[in-house]
């Protein structure tokens, strides 16, 4: 979806335990990869027994321990590929196209992430119960799967009325709500270098849009909107997850399911006379259906790729993809019939992309330093069972 249109904190269910660069591990007589290498059962790479369960196990099934450096980087490519390509299709959609109907764009998405989730599950490879679908959507998950739709549609109208990178500057603000959601409701506390970065890029989107005077008022209050929601679904994913009550292909399938129900009447009842402009809209060619397909399977992939990338690659790995994502698409974004140049936005652009860089380099030195402690403590760990059986 478009909500990953910057760099924010990602949110994912299951936690990775990561042990530090395996070059520098394999150089080592007791190096940590081997001790991490230990699983549950004492099966150590190179047994019979750990290479068929290897051998069986599926893509979401491995880690970074057990597969290749081939499909890491396979997996690398992916995400960057799927969330540049998802922002770029969608605004091909909503702007070259002149397609105004983002409600109906969501919707192909909602729908289509519910029937692969569906098909997923009839087939054994995930699970997640379909009883008491309205008690876990109402009472167990809410207000999770009432965010999760209006960030989406928020996200698509701010695409739709904004030019990308006005837009990707000012989604930079959810950086700064969700630190200090953090800060409120998990009890996070950030140094100095966090909160600079964030000073800079809200002071690169202040400086773009005060001196933009083609700025429409709709598009900016849909990416504020679009921030506080993608701050509040972030945090309050994060607490639904440590529950621990459900996984995470089972909250995808909740929140999508009832975000389709939800906009399936808003097209039915012609909100915002979406219905009417689609009736109206002239421009069905197959190339325009071939966009909004591609668009409609981007809302899984993106979900899948980056799941997948931080199951197989350090957290660093992801954060420096989404960096170079976010001044990626910054520039990029330019290209787009929309977008007015002016020396204010391009300096506007440059601070907030200065912010961007430094919270990455904040959040690359934060990681290393987990890291090693990390390998650390489990080295400590392993030379203790040895001298003490």
């Amino acid at each position: 979806m478009v909500q990953d249109a910057v760099g924010e904190k990602e949110f994912f269910p299951d936690p990775i335990k990561r042990h530090g660069n395996d070059a520098t591990n394999e150089m080592v007589s007791i190096g940590v990869s081997d001790i991490t290498s230990f699983n549950c059962e004492g099966q150590m790479p190179g047994s019979t027994s750990y290479n068929q369960k290897i051998k069986g196990s599926t893509l979401l099934d491995m880690t970074s321990k057990t597969a290749s450096g081939k499909l890491k980087l396979a997996s690398s490519l992916l995400f960057a590929i799927m969330s540049v390509g998802i922002m770029m299709i969608t605004k091909t959609i909503l702007t070259e196209f002149n397609f105004h109907c983002f409600i109906f764009v969501g919707f192909l998405q909602y729908v289509t992430t519910t029937d692969v989730l569906l098909i997923r599950r009839s087939r054994g490879s995930i699970n997640f119960p379909l009883k008491g679908f309205i008690r876990i959507v109402l009472v167990e998950l809410f207000p999770l799967p009432m965010l999760f739709m209006f960030n989406t549609l928020s996200g698509l109208g701010a695409t739709q009325a904004l030019n990308m990178p006005l837009f990707v500057l000012l989604r930079r603000l959810s950086i700064f709500l969700t630190l200090l959601g953090e800060a409120v409701f998990l009890h996070y506390n950030h140094g100095w270098e966090a909160r600079a970065a964030v000073i800079l890029m809200i002071l690169g989107a202040f400086i773009a849009t005060s001196f933009e005077g083609s700025v429409p008022d709709r598009g900016i209050m849909f990416v504020l909107f679009n921030d506080v929601l993608t701050a509040l679904n972030g945090v309050i994913t994060r607490m639904k997850m440590d529950e621990n009550r459900f996984s995470s292909e089972g909250i995808m399938f909740y929140t999508n399911a009832f975000a389709a129900l939800c906009t399936g009447l808003m097209l039915l009842f012609d909100f915002r006379l979406e219905r009417t402009d689609l009736m109206r809209f002239d421009g069905w060619t197959p190339v325009f259906i071939t966009f909004l397909i591609i668009n409609a399977f981007s809302g899984f992939g993106i979900t899948y790729a980056t799941y997948l990338c931080t199951k197989l690659n350090s957290p660093l790995t992801v954060s420096m993809i989404g960096a170079g994502k976010n001044v990626f698409t910054s520039y990029v974004g330019m290209l787009f019939s929309d977008y007015i140049f002016s020396i204010p936005s391009l300096i506007g652009i440059n601070v907030s992309v200065l912010g961007c860089l430094l919270y990455s380099h904040r959040e690359f030195v934060r990681i290393m330093r987990r890291q090693e402690d990390g390998d650390l403590t489990s080295l400590q760990q392993y030379v203790a069972k040895r001298e003490n059986p």
